[in-house]
């Protein structure tokens, strides 16, 4: 059956024809664009999340200097997500780069919001869909793998877009394959993990239209889309590489890829936590497991159709068991790293607007605003309520009651959506469904981050920081005549965060992490500037080190690491001295240049 299922709730007349031909009134227009901004500001919703972390910061860097960093590192599975270095080095330009961070961000979520919200117009009309675009900002998952430099900032959202714009149309047009192609390449060219949830997409939707004599005509046309798209997406990653460094072959992209998927597989395999130690801590894994169960729920016999939201639920079955094979069977530790994760947290995405469509519940206004209501009363709590919201925390963090709570109502909220049109019983489940799925907000990670963010203050100036950082390394930085950052290895100043951005080429160990309990310490470094280990005489005997930059918070931590410098037998010429961030987070830099070394060894100060 080629034709998509019209199963409109009770109360909504209206023929599928009508909400197909309907253009966008000026009010969806303006809730399209407006709504995530509103909801940033009305909930405080932090819009950068990097300070204190390491990773995101590589990428940050890359934006701001993508061809000295190239020249010095060489091809690095960092450098060579081309979808992101580009996007930031643009973007990264404009006033110091927050303001580009945030722009970015905006047309990415757009870029993926608005494809999906006009596919689910498409199938359910306008009010269900407003309620699906909402669960994409009011829901903690996509926002946190979009709020940082990390790669999931597009993976998540380009996979997302492509999977939409691939079901805009009931009979899709050729242009609409190369443009999923495309956002598809995007995607895994970005982080590579994606492509295990667009490989599932594209197996299911083949296998329907295999089974379909009409679907097998457009299995060539759909395949030639997909290759055509993903090479355009190539070519202009390889012109991107050839106007900043010259040709790079393909081949280089592929190895590097491959080596950080192994790389990847077993350090997840290595770095593996036993169901044990997350299933009452880390309450955002099960999201998108409740979204999918209560989307089988509300399909009932449709699920075996040939419909889109049929081929939707199926591809989040299969991606939650292979999830849960990984992790529970492969001992695979994919859940608790949210960069792992927030690829399962797709199926959410596709899943809420087949739940909310099918649940026949009065008009698609009400179950949309129950819906929205559902989501927006847990934010409100911890936007109002911090106390109380750390209360709740208190008691839900490592409790299995809470678990078994959630686990409970899911359940109930499946019964009411599977047995038909109760209005009453449907309607409390829509409402359950959207509180209950805002579990994440019970984890540490969301909840320390998503509204008003301890490091919040910082990020700005951390932002402005890097890239005051990478101005001086482009000035002075050369193959024969490297710059090594020297700082104090405490988590507090965020110079970790800071010296990733040049992958971490320091005086001393960036695993150092001290003088904090239980945070590691390399047996043979200091604990940064000014003390001088072995490790860090290594790094100042080295012939292509010929300055040193002192970074601190204090000006007399950095007198004190000159004079570590001296005392160690480094003779320094001062080059330059900068004040970088702004309020409230600054720091003193002070550039010197090698002049000579002792012939002594160097000592080590403890």
């Amino acid at each position: 059956m080629n034709r998509v299922t019209a199963i409109l709730g009770a109360g909504s007349e209206r023929p599928r024809e009508a909400i197909v031909a309907t253009p966008p009134s000026a009010a969806e227009i303006a809730f399209l664009l407006l709504g995530p901004i509103a909801a940033v500001i009305v909930f405080h919703i932090s819009v950068i999340n990097q300070a204190g972390d390491v990773d995101p910061e590589y990428y940050t860097g890359y934006g701001y200097s993508f061809a000295r960093m190239w020249r010095e590192f060489g091809p690095t599975y960092y450098a060579i997500r081309f979808p992101v270095t580009f996007l930031d080095e643009i973007f990264q330009c404009i006033d110091h780069g927050l303001a580009g961070y945030e722009l970015l961000r905006l047309l990415i979520f757009w870029g993926a919001g608005i494809p999906l919200f006009l596919m689910t117009r498409r199938l359910y009309g306008a009010a269900i869909a407003c309620a699906a675009y909402a669960f994409l900002f009011l829901n903690p998952l996509l926002p946190l793998a979009m709020l940082w430099d990390l790669t999931t900032f597009l993976a998540i959202p380009a996979a997302l877009s492509g999977i939409a714009v691939w079901h805009l149309h009931p009979n899709r047009a050729f242009i609409s394959s190369i443009a999923s192609g495309f956002l598809f390449c995007v995607s895994v060219n970005s982080h590579a993990f994606t492509g295990t949830a667009l490989l599932l997409f594209l197996m299911v939707e083949f296998a329907f239209a295999l089974a379909d004599p009409a679907g097998r005509r457009h299995i060539p046309r759909d395949i030639a889309g997909l290759v055509i798209g993903s090479a355009a997406c190539m070519a202009l990653g390889l012109l991107f590489f050839w106007v900043q460094v010259g040709f790079v072959s393909p081949r280089i992209l592929w190895s590097v890829t491959l080596t950080a998927i192994r790389s990847g597989h077993g350090y997840s395999a290595t770095h593996y936590v036993p169901l044990s130690q997350f299933f009452d801590v880390n309450y955002d894994v099960y999201v998108p497991y409740i979204t999918t169960a209560l989307a089988v729920a509300a399909l009932r016999g449709s699920l075996f159709e040939n419909t889109i939201e049929a081929r939707i639920t199926w591809f989040a079955i299969l991606y939650c068991a292979a999830y849960a094979f990984a992790v529970l069977v492969l001992r695979m530790n994919i859940v608790t790293y949210s960069w792992y994760l927030s690829h399962l947290a797709i199926v959410s995405y596709l899943t809420v607007p087949v739940l909310l469509g099918h649940a026949r519940a009065a008009s698609d206004r009400f179950r949309a605003g129950l819906f929205g209501l559902g989501l927006l009363i847990p934010l409100a709590v911890v936007r109002i309520w911090p106390a109380f919201t750390l209360s709740v925390y208190g008691m839900a963090h490592g409790s299995p009651t809470t678990v078994a709570i959630i686990a409970l109502v899911a359940i109930v909220a499946g019964l009411s959506l599977s047995v038909g049109p109760r209005h009453v019983a449907t309607a409390a489940a829509l409402f359950v469904a959207a509180v209950i799925i805002q579990a994440p907000l019970l984890s540490a990670r969301y909840l320390d981050t998503y509204i008003d963010s301890p490091s919040r203050a910082a990020e700005a100036p951390l932002y402005r920081m890097i890239r005051q950082y990478q101005a001086l390394l482009d000035q002075y930085d050369k193959p024969d005549q490297r710059v090594r950052i020297w700082y104090v290895n405490d988590p507090s100043d965020l110079f970790l965060s800071l010296a990733s951005s040049n992958l971490h080429f320091t005086v001393q160990s960036p695993w150092s992490r001290g003088p904090v309990p239980g945070i590691l310490r390399v047996p043979e470094t200091g604990y940064g500037m000014p003390e001088i280990g072995p490790y860090e005489r290594r790094s100042l005997a080295d012939p292509n080190t010929k300055y040193v930059l002192l970074v601190a918070r204090a000006e007399g931590r950095v007198a004190r690491g000159l004079a570590a410098l001296a005392a160690a037998g480094i003779k320094a010429e001062r080059i330059k001295e900068e004040l970088w961030g702004e309020l409230p987070f600054t720091a003193h830099a002070l550039l010197v240049r090698i002049v000579g070394r002792d012939a002594t060894p160097l000592p080590t100060h403890r």
